[in-house]
């Protein structure tokens, strides 16, 4: 689980290191920092989007020269969201507690197996 997410961690500026050896709540704090960016990019975007709307639409009866019938100018979309929540850090701990235990269960498994067959 946690090797499928390491290359979005190294895209957004977190070393190897951090995330292999450093503490699971570091990815979280990394994330949302991440999200936080991305959610202000998206504002400024949907404004400079929003004064555009405006000047071209400013312009619009002057360039259409045969309008159709019951033309309407659409609004601009509103903004939403793009971006969803990741893990809280309580989640993400809880997820390493999991494969920590299925790592175990898996390594007794293989020693039980090793047992049995080395007799």
């Amino acid at each position: 689980m946690f090797a499928q997410e390491c290359p979005y961690y190294l895209s957004i500026g977190m070393t190897w290191d951090q995330y292999w050896y450093g503490d699971v709540r570091m990815t979280w704090a990394l994330r949302e920092a991440h999200n936080l960016r991305l959610e202000q990019q998206n504002q400024m975007l949907w404004l400079q989007g929003q004064y555009f709307y405006s000047v071209l639409g400013s312009f619009v009866p002057v360039l259409v020269t045969v309008p159709k019938k019951n033309a309407k100018v659409l609004p601009y979309p509103e903004l939403r969201p793009l971006f969803p929540k990741g893990p809280t850090p309580e989640e993400l701990e809880e997820q390493e507690k999991q494969e920590s235990l299925r790592a175990e269960l898996y390594m007794r498994q293989m020693v039980q197996a090793g047992k049995n067959w080395g007799g």
